[in-house]
């Protein structure tokens, strides 16, 4: 996998943003603007994550999601 998890706390990053794909911020007319962060920090914490290090990890996450999304986005004609 490219962006495989390198240690196990990305991997915890990685199992939080997977299990959390719902938790997306979204501005007008329905676009993602980001991930909730409060609610994945507090999902990693009830896993046993260590949410400090796990909100440190995110907003990377948030940016490659947010350039994937974009990326989609002008492949597909901004539709």
């Amino acid at each position: 996998m490219e962006n495989e998890p390198q240690s196990e706390d990305g991997f915890a990053a990685w199992d939080i943003v997977c299990a959390g794909y719902t938790q997306l911020r979204t501005g007008g007319m329905g676009g993602v603007i980001g991930l909730d962060m409060p609610a994945l920090i507090e999902m990693a914490r009830l896993r046993g994550y260590d949410a400090e290090i796990v909100s440190r990890l995110l907003p990377d996450a948030e940016q490659g999601l947010l350039a994937a999304i974009a990326e989609r986005m002008e492949s597909d004609g901004g539709e």
